[in-house]
């Protein structure tokens, strides 16, 4: 146990068991959320969807666009390539018709194994208004052709945090931009990032710790890791 407790900031919601397994070793989290994101309506994802039948695979790299697909139609049927973590987590529930091909950590290495496939031609992926341009900016440079279907919105919900967290998790690089719209970091903070992708965002910045995979889970255990030991988690 910690000499003394340390208070975290999320900056999405975060499953309870994980609040109260941070609790009992001495992290305490409040969640504030910086981010919201809003599905496409029914009629407009049911347009996105006529065709999809002339891709030869799907790619998701948010949940919010699992769920923004499911909702409207939870039969899609075809291979996908995914993030790891909550995102494989719900395709595999949401959409039991699809078979994942591949997952990744991160958006590189996700494009990295689609090329490496050689048999993927045509893409459909499912993703939000403020997707970073990465993955498909690296398939299309190998000839990989990608339709980028917009499912859902990222609204960005700042607000002014008065109090010195002693450390802050940010879940997505949109979620860092909403942050620092109203707020700045202090140099005694430690940043804590689900993955490359959000970690790059806080570049220039000191003590950015990256969880190990890209769950919820992963980044408290980096939390608690690093109060224990003063290193990200292993």
């Amino acid at each position: 146990m910690q000499d003394r407790e340390h208070n975290i900031l999320f900056t999405r919601p975060v499953d309870k068991n994980l609040i109260e397994k941070a609790k009992e070793q001495g992290v305490n989290i409040t969640v504030v959320p910086f981010v919201n994101t809003v599905s496409a309506s029914a009629d407009v994802i049911k347009i996105l969807l006529r065709h999809t039948s002339a891709y030869d695979a799907y790619i998701f790299t948010s949940t919010s666009a699992v769920m923004a697909v499911a909702n409207v139609d939870d039969l899609l049927k075809g291979n996908v390539y995914c993030m790891a973590g909550a995102t494989l987590q719900a395709v595999s529930e949401q959409l039991n018709d699809c078979v994942v091909v591949a997952t990744a950590d991160n958006a590189a290495s996700l494009a990295n194994k689609i090329i490496a496939d050689g048999k993927v031609k045509k893409l459909a992926f499912f993703c939000g208004d403020m997707h970073l341009p990465h993955l498909p900016q690296i398939l299309k440079e190998h000839g990989v052709e990608v339709k980028e279907l917009e499912v859902y919105s990222t609204i960005a919900t700042p607000a002014k945090i008065d109090r010195l967290y002693d450390g802050i998790a940010f879940f997505s690089p949109s979620a860092v931009k909403s942050y620092l719209s109203l707020n700045n970091f202090d140099r005694r903070q430690v940043l804590f990032a689900i993955g490359n992708t959000t970690a790059a965002s806080l570049s220039g910045y000191e003590n950015v710790i990256v969880a190990e995979k890209p769950t919820q889970e992963a980044v408290v255990n980096s939390i608690i890791d690093y109060y224990k030991t003063g290193t990200k988690s292993a």
